[in-house]
């Protein structure tokens, strides 16, 4: 959240004005602004922040550029030429200095320039429904042109705002004030850019990480100079309202225009400047009033392109989306926006890398792909607002790619998968705060929960910090996860209402209870994957699940390795399962088919068979651990066979008298070789 004075992202903190009023302070010691409006904070997620930085000579429009944007944003609000659109001062005096500055413009009344002794405070505008935007806050500030006219003090008034944004709005006009409109100098357009460079570096920033967007001002002047470009022409009868087409595309040919037709003229050496001392240029013209100002003609000012600033800003400011329906193609620079039209199936949004902020809840009702075009590092989507980001419910198939999407509220899951398809391919699915107590209160919430009959396919996915689970699915959903990790959440994932889940090659690690727990009626099928390092079980199963684990590793789990309880049944083929409580413990009525496993080093036993629990054990390697190798108890009916339990403490195996199960003494070989074992059987 952006201080709209010094424009750092340091939390601003409350505060009460003298006269009792509800503000925010900024807490940044070079900074100390007061009186940020209190409602500044209100959904910032929905209304970002966006700087308007002016900078130019004395006299070059700047007031007057600023009394035609309130116009003409006055106007299309007014006239509802954007359906929805509103802008709204934040307080009071806000207000009251925008209603001033819109009156004098609307009765014709040319603006004074701003005097640097009395450059007025950041004035913040929030508008609402901006096509192909959506919502966002203007930051507007008015500085004055003689703090350009040298590095010395007079930029430090405002050196922080101007230091730390990263996009300038450069006025420049390329004729004087006077009747004949003389050509400006350009050694006086070049000295500004010069001292401009100089005062930035003294503040310890660089122009090397700004924009220029240069704005060339009183545009009635220019349509009559030599080779002035025709597509300027045109952009100067036009006011950019119309809300059914893309702006960006008439301002990206006037740039080129402009610039081509600049490098002509004894205005190259300014455009060379732009180019070499700033991240990069864009170039458009304006008409802050539309026409010559006459003291005796005392009628409104009628703008031209002035919102052309603006949709640059935007642009620069924002990452961009597209929308591609066939050959069709549409551009946006809001995510919500983009997703709230209802597009035909099959539609694919191509999200460009960078943050894109949802402020409420989106439901997917078509199939439909999001697809980020870098990688799920490089393009994230941030969502704040209902149960969860993204609910998904659809006959067809929705598919997200090279994304990552983050919860950042205390409440919802990430993506909720209500119905249909979901396929996703190098998706992250996280929880995108921290929480203030991890250990006892991360907020209730699954990076992504799938039931009523939902089929889910996840490739190369990752799942973290979700407070309930990374992945949670239910109502006899079906999963399939290869080459995902799940890791740091509260479980890693939960399956219960007879969902069936097959996993290839996927991690479990390092999540607060358990890596996997599985409920009643549920299948687990898991191949060369691994559940580690997690502060409970492995994986736990309850009820009458049924589980199959072919090459799994369970390592270092502070509870057991794999627990099994009540009726669970399970097929066990390979594997590691070292360092935890238990390597692997049947309880209950639980069965299990065990072979070719390693349990070692745990801090109790290897294998544990308890209760009516029973089975198979075969050509298991149980050394090493804190007990026993293997230890039967209650009525247990395992039957263990060619097993290796060297090394354990306590001894190779232990059978309590209730045991009604058998152990081939044969078989096991060394299981009573008192020689590795501090003690025998």
């Amino acid at each position: 959240m952006l201080c709209p004075q010094c424009l750092t992202t340091s939390g601003l903190q409350p505060a009460i004005s003298p006269d009792g009023v509800r503000t925010w302070t900024c807490p940044n010691p070079k900074c100390k602004k007061t009186n940020i409006p209190y409602r500044y904070t209100e959904d910032y997620a929905s209304f970002p922040s966006v700087p308007v930085c002016i900078v130019g000579n004395t006299g070059h429009g700047k007031t007057a550029y600023l009394a035609g944007t309130f116009k003409q944003l006055d106007t299309i609000s007014n006239f509802n030429r954007w359906p929805g659109f509103l802008t709204e001062a934040l307080d009071d005096v806000q207000y009251l200095q925008m209603r001033e500055k819109l009156s004098r413009y609307e009765n014709g009344i040319s603006e004074k320039m701003t005097d640097y002794y009395d450059m007025p405070d950041p004035v913040v505008i929030r508008c609402h429904a901006i096509p192909r935007v959506g919502g966002c806050q203007l930051i507007f500030l008015d500085n004055a042109g003689e703090a350009f006219d040298d590095t010395s003090v007079k930029t430090m008034k405002s050196g922080p705002y101007l230091a730390n944004n990263s996009t300038v709005v450069w006025l420049a006009s390329l004729t004087d004030g006077t009747e004949q409109g003389l050509p400006t100098p350009p050694q006086e357009l070049i000295k500004t850019v010069v001292t401009y460079k100089t005062a930035i570096a003294n503040l310890g920033a660089s122009t090397k990480n700004q924009t220029v967007i240069l704005t060339l001002t009183k545009g009635e002047r220019l349509v009559s100079l030599k080779g002035f470009p025709a597509s300027a022409k045109a952009i100067l009868q036009d006011d950019l309202t119309d809300r059914a087409a893309d702006p960006w595309a008439k301002l990206e040919i006037v740039h080129h225009d402009l610039r081509d037709w600049l490098l002509t003229t004894q205005y190259a050496g300014l455009i060379n400047q732009f180019s070499v001392g700033f991240k990069q240029l864009r170039i458009c013209v304006i008409s802050a009033q539309g026409r010559e100002f006459d003291e005796s003609e005392q009628r409104s000012f009628e703008p031209k392109a002035i919102l052309s600033p603006l949709f640059w800003l935007w642009r620069i400011e924002r990452p961009g989306v597209w929308v591609e329906v066939g050959v069709k193609k549409e551009f946006f620079l809001s995510l919500s926006e983009a997703l709230r039209i209802d597009w035909p199936a099959g539609a694919v949004v191509r999200i460009q890398e960078g943050v894109h902020h949802l402020g409420s809840a989106i439901e997917l009702k078509k199939p439909i792909t999001l697809r980020g075009d870098g990688d799920r590092t490089g393009t994230i989507i941030r969502g704040r607002g209902g149960e969860f980001v993204f609910g998904i419910g659809t006959a067809g198939t929705v598919h997200f790619e090279n994304l990552s999407v983050e919860r950042i509220a205390d409440v919802g899951d990430v993506v909720r998968i209500m119905g249909g398809a979901f396929t996703a391919t190098s998706v992250a699915f996280k929880l995108g705060i921290t929480p203030a107590d991890p250990e006892n209160k991360y907020p209730i919430g699954n990076g992504l929960s799938a039931g009523k009959n939902t089929t889910v396919t996840l490739k190369a996915c990752h799942f973290q910090g979700n407070g309930r689970a990374g992945l949670w699915g239910f109502g006899s959903a079906k999963l399939e996860l290869t080459d995902c990790s799940i890791h740091a959440n509260k479980h890693g994932m939960i399956l219960t209402a007879a969902c069936a889940a097959t996993v290839l090659r996927t991690s479990f690690d390092s999540n607060r209870h358990h890596g996997i727990w599985i409920h009643d009626q549920c299948r687990l099928d898991m191949v060369e994957g691994r559940s580690n390092a997690n502060k409970k079980e492995g994986l736990r199963a309850v009820g009458t699940a049924r589980i199959a684990l072919m090459g799994v590793a369970c390592v270092g789990n502070l509870g057991r390795g794999v627990e099994l309880r009540d009726n669970t049944e399970a097929k066990i083929d390979g594997g590691q399962f070292h360092g935890n409580r238990d390597g692997i413990a049947l309880i209950g009525e639980s069965r299990a088919e065990i072979v070719r496993i390693a349990a070692q080093g745990n801090v109790v036993s290897g294998v544990v068979s308890q209760e009516n629990s029973g089975g198979k054990l075969a050509n298991a390697t149980l050394t090493g651990n804190a007990a026993y190798g293997l230890h039967l108890g209650g009525n247990s009916t395992l039957d263990a066979k060619a097993c290796e339990t060297r090394g354990n403490t306590l001894g190779g195996g232990l059978v309590e008298k209730t045991v009604h199960g058998r152990v081939s003494v044969v078989d096991c070989g060394q299981i009573l070789d008192k020689r590795r074992n501090r003690f025998g059987f």
